[in-house]
């Protein structure tokens, strides 16, 4: 199969809009853009909610978050989504009642304030984006932040889908296909031959993309 070009294209627009250092990044710590970002380093960052947690207490005062939708229509807002489950081939219903019991459990309010709110120690939480709105509403009580991300998500209908259980695995495995393809490949080529990426070039980059 082949890469999709509009893709791609659009992915080395956003490389060209970043510093080598931060678009090359690989080290062990997740949130290591958020701490750069936090730190005056860039106008704009694109990455998940709970990189805030890494900007500290000042670059969290500047920022300002808007969605930005990957593709040619923006009346679709898509989000990644932790869900709690049961396996639907149990057949005791004894064992059933206890997982739908343990399921309500961990998606409750009062669960879901505790964990993703701030660790023992800490004075911030996560900012993982919650589904529920009683959680959102308690958060944002609290953490200005999360009045803000809950406004992003207001008058939207975000959709939810699974792209299957061997989801990792093909996406682990097309990691270095597509690096390969942003990073001076070719879109058109098959995955083979695009093992390994080329190292990318410094590029000035202009235009403002500010979210601070």
């Amino acid at each position: 199969e082949k890469i999709d070009p509009w893709a791609i294209d659009n992915l080395r627009t956003l490389v060209a809009m970043a510093s080598v250092e931060q678009a090359q990044y690989s080290g062990e710590n997740a949130f290591q853009r958020g701490v750069w970002f936090g730190e005056g380093l860039g106008r704009a960052m694109i990455g998940f909610t709970e990189s805030m947690s890494a900007m500290g207490t000042e670059g969290r005062a500047q920022v300002q978050l808007k969605l930005m939708p990957f593709a040619d229509r923006d009346d679709v807002s898509l989000f990644y989504s932790d869900l709690a489950a049961i396996n639907a081939s149990i057949q005791d219903p004894a064992r059933r009642k206890l997982a739908i019991d343990l399921a309500n459990l961990v998606a409750s309010t009062p669960v879901l304030v505790e964990g993703m709110g701030p660790a023992p120690g800490y004075d911030y939480p996560q900012y993982l984006l919650p589904v529920r709105k009683s959680v959102l509403g308690d958060l944002a009580e609290r953490f200005p932040l999360y009045k803000a991300m809950g406004e992003l998500m207001e008058g939207t209908q975000p959709e939810l889908f699974r792209i299957g259980v061997e989801s990792r695995e093909w996406i682990d495995g097309m990691k270095g296909v597509v690096r390969g393809a942003v990073f001076g490949g070719r879109c058109g080529a098959r995955s083979e031959l695009l093992t390994f990426p080329r190292k990318c070039e410094q590029v000035n980059y202009s235009a403002s993309a500010a979210v601070r």
